[in-house]
């Protein structure tokens, strides 16, 4: 559920939480990168998806996984 604006992110690198939200969408118009961490502040393990078509559509995110924080970069790295 992709719905309220504050689950509408910039990928500019920033970090941002998941508490209290299970989706989120991004408002890059090219090619991005998601990185999710298992840190509250984008800390500890991460795991990065290059999301070249996703931009301002909906991703969900599975409750009782371990990420907690991601951030979105504006390229693919």
């Amino acid at each position: 559920n992709c719905s309220g604006a504050s689950l509408v992110v910039p990928c500019d690198g920033t970090c941002h939480s998941f508490s209290g939200k299970n989706a989120f969408s991004t408002v890059a118009g090219t090619e991005h990168c998601v990185t999710m961490f298992t840190g509250a502040t984008c800390t500890s393990s991460g795991v990065a998806f290059p999301n070249p078509n996703q931009a301002g559509q909906c991703t969900n995110i599975e409750f009782g996984n371990p990420i907690v924080s991601f951030s979105c970069s504006p390229d693919n790295t």
